[in-house]
């Protein structure tokens, strides 16, 4: 399997947009010596002997150069190691400690040069001649896989090896996953019977839903912007404001590309949050038009009028508007630079409604808009019943100042009251059809026992309608996939599952069922049920450093995080409790 995964591998490396690829879940080959205890203690031989032995083989130095007339040659040494068995008939050599507790003997063969340890080893009989040893003679060498392995995954149940792809900067990664998929089925019929690939978290596919729901979103948005805006001043008004809305989120998405923006969620966010803002300026200069014009004024008069007058107060008032996201881009907190975009979106899009709305809307006022024929001074725009409505209404409000001042307090008072009624989250769970399981087994726990324990969950999990596959991480986080998670640091008592759903809406009733029978089942361990969210994303709400001077008992530190933990269990508010330091092995 892992033949295959390098295959994949390489060919995926040199696919368009693909910047870097990487293996987990790769098990590590080693070479083991296994050598008889017993055997060695009668040679004398330790440990040491076949580190230095070793140690200065395969070792990476520069062999030198050779010139011949106008050319110069690299010596290139030879003598690497091919095959375990190679590693067998290498003798072995003594330790400094060795030759200096070697006696010049008699014994000594003759010319022997004991300044020369990788010809001799030294034996239990300090008389007798000193004989060659190699590795093999008293040891078997053989290749394997680390025990205990450092990492270990399973997908629905079987082994596997997942294989993180990451885009080019810049580059657009749902061409990116295009021209990975394109490749990947072009691989596929070549695999042997056995060998699959399954998509585990495919950014993509993810995007390019994003970018399609926001654009319907976006449609629709200007669609009742549009309607909203006809029914109370006319078709005409209508399609002139709304035009001035196409083209400032035109013109924004242009000056996205100007300065490298992409389309992402903070950016496409902005949009939606500054489409009403957008038509503030537009509404005021086409309804100045229009009163001029139903006072019978001149066309290019009440265009220029009517865009010339309230121009500058508009121009603050947007300001204003754009610097009430300021604080965002400003912060310096994670939040900040994930939602820097934020900001200045709004700022492009808000800035160029303004300067349409002096610009191009009094021109299209001109050509759109009718005249009326009665005089100025005939024409009241403000004589309908409405308006008198109103007026009545104001007048009341200004003779009965007091009563509905108060009136206002208090309904601020109620507002104040009902808002601490909202639930308070900057970024929200994300629309993402995954959950991820944490597991933090007893400190000791060997990775092995944690595979082994996490597998019942897993059954149950896969055997649940609406669950679309399983993926197990043991001894490790996962690869980060998703920017705002976290991989945990690696622990041989820690796993991590990922569930993949069919749908989002299936994820709230899975972990009600879910969370309540790995209490049951798993008390002994740490565990943490929870859904991928928006944004900066904390993987502890809330954390205590306890610490002390350099001198401090880790057992006293210990100590008082367990009666930390022992409050905090008893708070009704508080859930998934643990702390970095863990159980004493």
């Amino acid at each position: 399997m892992e033949d295959y995964a390098d295959e994949l591998k390489k060919e995926l490396s040199v696919v368009k947009g693909v910047a870097r690829v990487e293996l987990w879940g790769v098990q590590d080959k080693v070479v083991y010596l296994d050598a008889s205890e017993q055997q060695l203690s009668e040679r004398g031989i330790t440990a040491e002997n076949f580190m230095a032995t070793l140690g200065r083989q395969n070792m990476v130095v520069d062999a030198g150069y050779v010139d011949a007339q106008q050319r110069r040659f690299r010596v290139a040494p030879t003598g690497e190691f091919s095959t375990p068995e190679e590693i067998g008939e290498l003798y072995l050599h003594p330790t400094p400690l060795d030759l200096f507790n070697l006696p010049l003997s008699a014994s000594t063969p003759q010319g022997a040069d004991i300044t020369q340890p990788e010809q001799y080893i030294r034996t239990r009989d300090l008389a007798a001649p000193q004989e060659l040893i190699r590795i093999r003679d008293i040891a078997e060498v053989k290749a394997g896989y680390l025990e205990p392995p450092n990492t270990l995954m399973r997908f629905n149940g079987q082994p596997a090896i997942a294989i993180q792809l990451a885009n080019v900067e810049g580059g657009n990664v749902v061409q990116t996953g295009k021209n990975i998929e394109k490749r990947l089925n072009e691989i596929m019929p070549h695999l042997p019977i056995g060998i699959e690939i399954t998509k585990l978290a495919w950014q993509s596919d993810l995007v390019n839903t994003a970018i399609n729901d926001f654009m319907i979103n976006l449609l629709e948005a200007v669609a009742i912007v549009l309607i909203v805006l006809a029914i109370p001043m006319g078709i005409r008004m209508g399609i002139i404001i709304g035009t001035g809305l196409i083209l400032t989120i035109l013109a924004t998405f242009i000056l996205m590309a100007i300065f490298k923006i992409d389309l992402e969620r903070m950016s496409l966010g902005a949009l939606v949050i500054a489409l009403g803002m957008m038509v503030d300026n537009s509404i005021v200069v086409a309804d100045g038009i229009s009163v001029r014009l139903k006072q019978g004024m001149d066309p290019k008069k009440a265009a220029i009028e009517a865009a010339s007058q309230p121009a500058m107060p508009l121009l603050g008032a947007t300001i204003v508007a754009v610097m009430a996201f300021y604080p965002i881009f400003a912060s310096v907190a994670d939040a900040g630079e994930y939602c820097r975009t934020l900001f200045i979106v709004v700022a492009y899009s808000l800035l160029l409604s303004w300067l349409i709305a002096v610009t191009i809307t009094p021109i299209q006022c001109m050509q759109m808009l009718p005249v009326s024929k009665k005089s100025e001074d005939e024409a009241d725009e403000y004589g309908g019943k409405f308006f008198s409505g109103y007026r009545k209404l104001l007048e009341s409000a200004i003779r009965r100042r007091w009563l509905f001042m108060g009136g206002m307090v208090g309904l601020l008072l109620v507002s104040v009251v009902g808002f601490g009624g909202v639930r308070q989250m900057f970024f929200p769970d994300s629309a993402r059809p995954q959950l991820m399981v944490d597991f933090w087994f007893p400190e000791g726990t060997r990775i092995q026992e944690v595979s082994e324990r996490i597998q019942p969950v897993e059954n149950r999990l896969m055997n649940d309608e609406r669950v679309a596959n399983v993926s197990a991480f043991n001894g490790s986080g996962p690869p980060r996939f998703y920017l705002p998670v976290d991989p945990e640091l690696p622990y041989q008592n820690y796993a991590q599952l990922i569930v993949n759903t069919h749908t989002f809406k299936d994820i709230d009733p899975l972990i009600a069922e879910f969370e309540p029978w790995l209490q049951t089942n798993y008390s002994g361990a740490v565990i943490r049920v929870r859904k991928y969210g928006v944004g900066v994303s904390e993987n502890w709400k809330l954390e205590w450093h306890i610490s002390g001077p350099a001198n401090a008992d880790l057992k006293t530190l210990r100590e008082i995080g367990d009666q930390a933990v022992a409050i905090l269990e008893n708070i009704p508010y508080a859930k998934d409790i643990k702390t970095s330091m863990m159980n004493p092995v």
